[in-house]
């Protein structure tokens, strides 16, 4: 699957492609959304490249504006200059979950009604008290959307 969007007076516009899309009978590119400042924002924090790339992708593909970086200095300023729906940590890999406690710790401090969620496999999430929600999942998009669309229900 491809993405390409573009903005149009002020909205951005995405537009998917998927390898085989004759096959399955559909237009090359076909226009997915519209985005705008109305809907919700996520910030996404990764440290897997790889993974960030993708989840920002299928946040946006399903209507999400997606603020993201790989780096906890980065998320920290992003979070102190704006308020965000939901803030999405993953915290796989070496080290991760210390860091991760002490950049949720450290956004709860500046913004304490901040929605903090991890995601994480279940060995990492017992071991973790500051998020407010937990997603156990390696990459699993559709355990991801489902989780992000139920915290973002319940906080409405």
């Amino acid at each position: 699957m491809w993405l390409l969007s573009e903005r149009v007076q002020g909205t951005e516009i995405l537009y998917v492609s998927y390898p085989h899309a004759n096959y399955f009978g559909i237009k090359k590119w076909s226009k997915l959304a519209a985005m705008n400042d109305g809907q919700q924002s996520i910030l996404h924090v990764c440290s897997r490249e790889t993974i960030l790339d993708l989840r920002d992708q299928i946040l946006k593909l399903h209507g999400y504006n997606v603020e993201s970086t790989l780096s906890l200095d980065q998320a920290l300023q992003y979070a102190t200059a704006r308020e965000h729906d939901l803030v999405v940590i993953d915290v796989e890999g070496d080290g991760r979950i210390p860091a991760a406690e002490k950049l949720c710790n450290d956004i709860k401090k500046l913004r304490p009604g901040q929605e903090i969620v991890f995601i994480c496999n279940y060995r990492v999430s017992i071991e973790s008290e500051c998020p407010d929600e937990v997603i156990r999942s390696e990459f699993n998009p559709a355990a991801m959307i489902e989780g992000i669309q139920a915290i973002l229900r319940k906080k409405a």
